[in-house]
């Protein structure tokens, strides 16, 4: 007899009637490298899996595609591994012409539902083109999206985690619209786009044992609401999702320990509704001093924080140091 937080031996795969009812696999902590499942140190205990919506599918409703970079990154780590389960992989899903595999070139699902919107981030200088995610086209074939690769993969204990992707730009960050005025243009509007939020967080309740990871941030889309409505979304994500759904940021930094202002009064937000809470640092010239980043990550209660590129220039020891607190989080 289970409960519902029995938790599925990373050792073994469950398929049919063999996985217990309610279970779930073990939830994502420690460090982790944002661009590899191969992390630098082997003390570290998770990978991303960067992949875009093309490499799995060839067309909307089509079948996975076989060997694609989901199932690389299983066998590699499945060799790291061996018998000790240590190591999991979040897999991190991209819907945009920005996309890894793409080379900045549009695909097939920047086309769903109408011409490839163009978009900017104003931050990096970024451009890229993504599909009309807010109609029901691009929604269906987001949904037969998750159902195939949670029926791929949801016993599969090295997949860990996976990013909610479909309602984003650029990034799989869905609440950042910074090329509002082109979504407008191009059809989009303050109704659908909410519509859109709730289609997404409804695609992935196709996954039963794999944590569902929504990266939040205060929404900008004219007349959302900014915070408020963060807050309300990180509300129906727990609500649709209660055993799987992990509350994410990606641009956590030095500079956010200190002050009142949004990201802070979020983060608290997201302490107010409790673990599981994962964090994404800023790249590494924007995150700041590494020791008050970990510091602020462990008090807002992330079990987990996936590091930047160059975080090789970290003392290792410091990493270990704040791996700990990032477990005992859990």
């Amino acid at each position: 007899m289970t409960d519902e937080t029995t938790t599925i031996d990373a050792f073994h795969y469950y398929t049919g009637n063999s996985k217990p009812k309610n279970a779930r696999k073990q939830d994502v902590t420690g460090f982790g490298d944002r661009e590899s499942v191969t992390p630098l140190y082997d003390w570290m205990l998770f990978g991303v899996c960067n992949v875009s919506w093309a490499q799995l599918q060839s067309a909307a409703f089509a079948e996975l595609t076989s060997g694609n970079p989901i199932d690389e990154a299983i066998a590699t780590v499945q060799a790291f591994n061996g018998s000790t389960g240590k190591r999991g992989i979040r897999v991190r899903i991209f819907v945009s012409s920005d996309a890894p595999g793409n080379k900045g070139e549009a695909t097939w699902p920047q086309s769903l539902g109408g011409e490839p919107v163009p978009v900017t981030d104003p931050t990096f200088g970024n451009s890229g083109v993504v599909g009309h995610y807010w109609t029901l086209e691009f929604q269906n074939a987001y949904a037969d999206l998750q159902e195939k690769l949670a029926a791929k993969y949801d016993a599969v204990p090295e997949i860990r985690s996976v990013t909610l992707a479909s309602s984003t730009l650029l990034y799989p960050e869905p609440l950042r619209k910074y090329s509002a005025d082109a979504l407008i243009a191009a059809g989009d509007s303050l109704t659908l786009e909410q519509d859109a939020m709730t289609a997404m967080i409804a695609a992935h309740g196709a996954w039963r044992y794999t944590q569902q990871t929504y990266s939040f941030n205060p929404g900008d889309f004219p007349g959302l609401g900014g915070l408020a409505y963060t807050e309300s979304q990180m509300q129906a994500f727990r609500e649709a999702l209660p055993k799987l759904s992990v509350l994410m940021n990606n641009s956590v930094r030095a500079s956010f320990a200190q002050g009142s202002g949004t990201m802070q009064q979020m983060y608290a937000a997201m302490t107010s509704l409790g673990k599981p809470i994962a964090l994404q640092t800023a790249v590494y010239d924007l995150m700041g001093d590494a020791a008050t980043t970990f510091g602020l990550c462990v008090s807002i209660g992330a079990q987990s924080v996936e590091l930047p590129q160059g975080y090789d220039a970290i003392p290792e020891a410091l990493l270990e140091e704040f791996q700990a607190k990032l477990i005992s989080n859990a």
